[in-house]
């Protein structure tokens, strides 16, 4: 029977997708490569402003192929766009890169000479957009997921992103997400590692009622020294939307405490869960713009551009980056503040500095010295702690 959904409720869990991955990316980002278990709490500060990430990054360039090529779309149209428009090159997709412009094209692009990298996240952490275009449509799902996951990767991270991509499609229609979870195993294949993994994953998190046990589990079994692999991450993913029970916080904060490729991890299960849910229910960002804006004053005196340059400058080698000022980027009006904040004057001399491979956010103390937050938090504790220097530099 033809599966029917009214484009509003299409739209909500597109949205809800988005907001999901944004969230849980930006929450573990700043932890990604952290192997050890961390023990976190929530702080709705740790997500006030969303942070670049490939996770979304390149999904938008695959809708910017769908919409020019449509649905017939080879892997090499992706792979084209790729090389076109992607300027970093970590791990696998830097192999990709070196074979596609040696005359290597798809499937054989993802495995040539990528022994190290062939099994990581790099494309099951695309498997939304599929998804989004296939709602309650697994099978069109996972074979779009397939042309892409072949540009920098084989085998089991190509099936992990073609069971992920099925899973997200049946969720437009379905909300039993760990049911999910376990009707489209088979896609991972009959005998293969990543289908050991994920049964074990569930298998475990079933049984174990500390989320914790069930980490050092699939460490001991799945573990890689490269925090980015596959196995281990999968496992936390499907570690945290068990022990979460569709909570989108506790899961998210799961997945996080788990360490490892933290932002993958985060906005996968973030994606599911939003799609689950749909945006209306995790529109967060509404309220994150008023807690902005309640954390800043009105200015009591005015400062030029040079002067809060010059206090940016000095605050950041406080924490021991320097962070080289452009005026032509910053757009910095006559109170010092960007010219997007300048308008309400709500802003106490808030400068942003991006740099090469740096982005900084410091504050002018003032009359009223109320901190302005960033998503980094302290090694232990609460996410978003601010230090007295009221500064966080963000490590690209």
């Amino acid at each position: 029977m033809k599966k029917q959904l009214p484009y509003a409720v299409y739209l909500d869990k597109v949205y809800g997708a988005w907001l999901g991955k944004g969230v849980g990316g930006t929450l573990g980002a700043p932890y990604e490569g952290r192997k050890q278990q961390f023990e976190y709490a929530f702080d709705r500060r740790a997500v006030q402003v969303m942070l670049p990430n490939d996770d979304l990054d390149l999904q938008v360039l695959w809708l910017d192929v769908l919409e020019r090529v449509g649905i017939d779309f080879t892997s090499d149209d992706l792979a084209d766009s790729f090389l076109a428009n992607c300027p970093y090159s970590p791990g696998e997709y830097a192999y990709f890169k070196k074979n596609y412009a040696r005359g290597i094209r798809p499937p054989e692009s993802g495995r040539f000479n990528n022994r190290y990298y062939v099994n990581g996240m790099g494309c099951p952490i695309r498997s939304e957009v599929w998804a989004c275009v296939a709602p309650g449509d697994p099978e069109l799902a996972a074979e779009l997921a397939g042309r892409d996951g072949v540009l920098d990767h084989a085998g089991d991270s190509v099936y992990a992103e073609q069971y992920l991509a099925a899973v997200e499609s049946a969720a437009f229609f379905e909300s039993d997400v760990v049911g999910l979870l376990k009707e489209y195993l088979p896609l991972l294949g009959a005998d293969t590692r990543i289908r050991r993994l994920a049964d074990d994953a569930l298998r475990w998190s079933e049984g174990e009622s500390d989320w914790r046990a069930v980490r050092a589990l699939i460490l001991r079994d799945y573990g890689h020294p490269d925090c980015t692999n596959l196995y281990q991450n999968i496992g936390f993913t499907i570690l945290c939307l068990v022990h979460g029970r569709a909570d989108f916080i506790e899961s998210e904060m799961i997945a996080l405490n788990c360490g490892f490729d933290t932002d993958c991890s985060c906005a996968t299960a973030g994606a599911l869960l939003g799609i689950v849910s749909g945006g209306a229910a995790r529109d967060v960002h509404g309220e994150l713009e008023r807690r902005v804006r309640d954390a800043v004053r009105r200015p009591q005196r005015r400062a030029s551009g040079d002067d809060a340059e010059q206090r940016a400058r000095g605050r950041a080698r406080a924490v021991g980056v320097e962070a080289a000022v452009e005026r032509d980027h910053l757009a910095l009006d006559e109170v010092g503040a960007p010219v997007h904040q300048a308008e309400d004057r709500e802003a106490d001399v808030l400068v942003q500095v991006r740099a090469v491979g740096v982005a900084v956010v410091a504050q002018d103390k003032g009359a009223h010295g109320a901190p302005v937050v960033l998503p980094f938090g302290p090694a232990q504790g609460v996410l978003g702690e601010t230090p007295d220097a009221r500064v966080r530099a963000e490590q690209r």
